[in-house]
C-alpha cells in the first residue's frame, strides 16, 4: 500500500487517461525508485568496503529524486523514459571495465537498457539503445583483443554463486519488465475493447434515433400534405356559402329595390353584407396563400432568373404603376438567385405592391430595388418614398392579420407575414427601416447556398385587431 501510494504520488494526472501511458508511467516510476535503492545499497557497500571504482554512483543517487519530481511536474513520458534508460546505461556501462570486460556478467545487464526503452518509450528509442549496447559490447571486445593483461584474470575471484545470482537477477529483471509491459498491453486492449463496445452501443443508439427521425420526418410530411389538403377542402367549403350569401344579398338588393324605396340605412346594411362576404373570401384566399408559402423551400436545385422576375412584376403591376405614375428602379441585380421562382415573385411583388399601395398622396411612388453581395448572402433592399411606418408599429407589421392603423387600404394583413415566412424558410431574414412620413426600406437576405427548410423552425405570431398581446398561429400555418 505504501509503495503504491508512493508511485501514485509521482504520477502526472494526464497519464491516467489511457491504460498504455498509465502503466508505462508506473513501470518508469517503479524502476527509478528500485534503481535508486540499488544504487544506495551498492554505494553503501563501496563505502564500507572502501571500494573506489563505483563512487560515481552518488551522481545517480542524487539525480533520480530530481528526475522523479520533474516527471511529476511535466508528465513527459517519452522524455523521462529515455532519461531513465540513459541513467541506467551510464550506471552499467563502466561496470564491466572493472569486472572482466567482455567476460563480465555486468555487460549482460546492459541489455536491460533497450528493454526499458521498448517498454517505456517507443520503437525508435528501443532501436537506438539496442545500437548503443551493441557498440559497448564491440568496445569491450576490442579491449579484450588489445589488452596486455589477460582480462579473464579480473574475474578469477568471482564464485559460481555470484554468477548464478547475477544471471538469475538479470533474467528476473527482464521478466519483470516484459510482464509489466504485457500487463499494461492487456489493460490497454481491455480498455480499447470497452471503448469499442461503448462506440458500438452509441452507434446503435444513433442508428435507432436516425430511423426514428426518418419515420417522424415521413410522418410529418404526410401530416403536412393531409393538412394542406384539409385546408384546401375547408376553404372550398367555406367559400361556397360565402358565394351564396353574396349572390343572395345581391338578389335581395335588386328585389327590394324594385318593390320598395330603400333608404340609405337599408342600402348601407346590404352593402355591409356584400363587402363582408368579399372580405371573408379574400381572407380565406390569403390564409391559403400563406399556408402554402415556402412549401418548396427545401428544393436544393431551385433557381430563378431575376430578369424574368422583373418582367413578371412589371407586367402584373402594370395597372397600379400606370394609375399612380410609379417609377421602379432596379440596380445591381444578380442574374440568378437560389430560391424557387414562385416564392421570389411572391416576395418581391408583395413588397413592391405595398410600396405602391401605401404611397405618399402628394408625390408619385419611387421604388428602388438594389442588391449587395454580403458574403454568404445576397442582401436585398426595397426602398420607397411612401407614408412610412411609425416606430411603435415596426415590430408588428410582420405578424399575421396586422394592418397599419390610420390606413383605409383593403387587405387581410397577411402579406408581410407571408414575405417573412418565405425569407426565413429559405434561410434568410427580413426586417424594416422606416421613418414615418418619409418612407420605408424593407431589407432581406437570401443565402447563396440553398438550405433545408425542414431544419428551420419558424413560429409566426398572430395579432388580433389592435391587441398588443400576440398569440401563436395554428400549426398548419407554420
Amino acid at each position: 500500500m505504501y509503495i503504491n501510494s508512493c508511485i501514485d504520488y509521482f504520477l502526472h494526472p494526464k497519464l491516467k487517461d489511457t491504460p498504455d501511458t498509465f502503466w508505462k508511467a508506473k513501470i518508469l516510476i517503479s524502476g527509478l525508485i528500485l534503481l535508486n535503492l540499488v544504487a544506495i545499497i551498492l554505494f553503501t557497500h563501496c563505502l564500507v568496503n572502501k571500494i573506489e571504482e563505483i563512487y560515481h554512483m552518488w551522481v545517480l543517487i542524487l539525480s533520480i529524486p530530481i528526475m522523479l519530481f520533474a516527471f511529476k511536474k511535466t508528465g513527459a513520458l517519452n522524455l523521462f523514459g529515455n532519461i531513465a534508460t540513459a541513467l541506467f546505461a551510464i550506471f552499467m556501462t563502466p561496470m564491466p571495465y572493472y569486472s572482466g570486460g567482455i567476460y563480465s556478467d555486468d555487460i549482460l545487464w546492459l541489455i536491460i537498457a533497450p528493454v526499458m526503452a521498448f517498454t517505456l518509450t517507443n520503437l525508435r528509442s528501443g532501436f537506438f539503445w539496442s545500437f548503443y549496447v551493441a557498440l559497448v559490447h564491440g568496445a569491450y571486445y576490442y579491449l579484450a583483443l588489445v589488452s596486455t593483461n589477460p582480462i579473464a584474470s579480473q574475474i578469477s575471484h568471482w564464485t559460481p554463486s555470484y554468477y548464478y545470482l547475477s544471471i538469475t537477477g538479470l533474467f528476473i529483471s527482464i521478466l519483470i519488465l516484459l510482464a509489466a509491459s504485457k500487463f499494461g498491453m492487456n489493460k490497454l486492449i481491455e480498455q480499447l475493447m470497452l471503448k469499442q463496445q461503448q462506440l458500438n452501443n452509441k452507434t446503435d443508439e444513433l442508428e435507432q434515433k436516425t430511423r426514428q427521425l426518418r419515420f417522424a420526418e415521413k410522418t410529418l410530411l404526410n401530416s403536412n400534405k393531409e393538412l394542406e389538403q384539409f385546408a384546401y377542402v375547408v376553404s372550398h367549403d367555406l367559400k361556397a356559402p360565402l358565394r351564396s350569401i353574396n349572390s343572395f344579398s345581391t338578389l335581395l338588393t335588386r328585389h327590394l329595390s324594385r318593390e320598395y324605396d330603400l333608404d340609405d340605412t337599408s342600402n348601407e346594411y346590404l352593402d355591409f353584407i356584400k363587402s363582408g362576404t368579399v372580405n371573408m373570401t379574400q381572407l380565406i384566399e390569403d390564409i391559403m396563400t400563406y399556408s402554402r408559402a415556402a412549401s418548396t423551400a427545401n428544393d436544393k436545385n431551385a433557381k430563378v432568373d431575376m430578369a424574368v422576375i422583373q418582367t413578371l412584376i412589371t407586367h402584373n403591376l402594370r395597372q397600379s404603376i400606370d394609375e399612380t405614375d410609379a417609377k421602379i428602379i432596379w440596380k445591381d441585380i444578380p442574374e440568378v438567385i437560389n430560391i424557387p421562382k414562385v416564392q421570389m415573385l411572391q416576395l418581391t411583388q408583395n413588397l413592391i405592391s405595398n410600396a405602391i399601395k401605401y404611397r405618399n398622396p402628394n408625390e408619385a411612388p419611387l421604388i428602388r430595388i438594389s442588391v449587395k453581395d454580403d458574403g454568404a448572402n445576397w442582401l436585398f433592399s426595397i426602398q420607397d418614398n411612401g407614408i412610412g411606418i411609425g416606430e411603435a408599429n415596426q415590430k408588428k407589421v410582420f405578424d399575421l392579420f396586422i394592418k397599419l392603423p390610420g390606413t383605409n387600404q383593403e387587405g387581410s394583413g397577411i402579406g408581410l407575414a407571408t414575405c417573412k415566412k418565405i425569407v426565413v424558410k429559405n434561410g434568410g431574414d427580413l426586417w424594416l427601416e422606416s421613418v414615418e412620413g418619409v418612407g420605408s426600406n424593407f431589407l432581406f437576405t437570401i443565402p447563396k447556398v440553398r438550405v433545408n427548410s425542414d431544419e428551420i423552425d419558424y413560429k409566426p405570431t398572430v395579432s388580433i385587431s389592435k391587441s398588443d398581446n400576440p398569440i401563436k398561429a395554428p400549426s398548419f400555418l407554420n
